[in-house]
């Protein structure tokens, strides 16, 4: 009786996320297979070099979210690039793709394009918001070669938060069961070097209060 009630409450919970969830609810909770379960486009999709990207083309139900055909948060990109076009391209994780916003019109390229329009009195400058939730630098420059240098941008702008950093804290006991190669890289990364200074400081990571 308990193992029914439990696939009840699955298959219950299953249908409740793929039928009447809020869109941020599930991109939050289903895989992607899940996803096309449930007869539903995913956010991301995988990727053989960036783990994942922007799906192409995506859309929420509700139409205040979608991504263009190049997978990137916001609306079509116009290529070649037309003449007279400043175009600035934001990389960045999830801080600078704005995951906390969920409306693509209101996040902070848009308003960043907004204000440099008025700024310049110009419609003629362009702001592409490329970045998705959970790169690190090593994805932004996979995503600069393989996608951004051929928009032809005149401006890239990084903004990461802690995924640089977070990427980093693992033990280096892990890194030697999966070669030598890594645990040098990690040794010799200028975070690792910082974070270890920092741990073997006298005064501590935050000093003497």
């Amino acid at each position: 009786t308990l193992i029914f009630c439990f696939i009840l409450l699955e298959i219950s919970s299953r249908y409740y996320v793929c039928n009447f969830a809020e869109p941020e609810i599930q991109s939050n909770v289903l895989l992607y297979d899940e996803f096309k379960m449930c007869g539903l486009k995913s956010r991301y999709s995988p990727h053989p070099y960036l783990n994942d990207y922007g799906t192409p083309n995506f859309r929420t139900s509700d139409g205040l979210d979608m991504h263009n055909s190049l997978g990137f948060r916001g609306p079509e990109i116009e290529i070649p690039k037309p003449s007279g076009r400043y175009r600035i391209v934001i990389l960045g994780g999830s801080s600078a793709y704005e995951s906390g916003v969920y409306e693509w019109k209101k996040d902070f390229a848009r308003q960043l394009e907004k204000e440099l329009r008025v700024l310049y009195d110009t419609e003629n400058i362009e702001v592409i918001n490329a970045a998705l939730p959970g790169y690190t630098s090593y994805e932004n420059l996979i995503n600069l070669e393989l996608k951004i240098l051929d928009l032809k941008p005149d401006m890239v702008i990084i903004y990461e938060g802690v995924n640089d950093f977070a990427s980093r804290l693992v033990n280096p006991e892990i890194l030697e069961r999966v070669g030598l190669l890594g645990k040098v890289e990690y040794e010799q990364s200028s975070k690792y070097k910082k974070l270890e200074e920092l741990l073997t400081s006298k005064q501590g990571p935050i000093g003497k209060g």
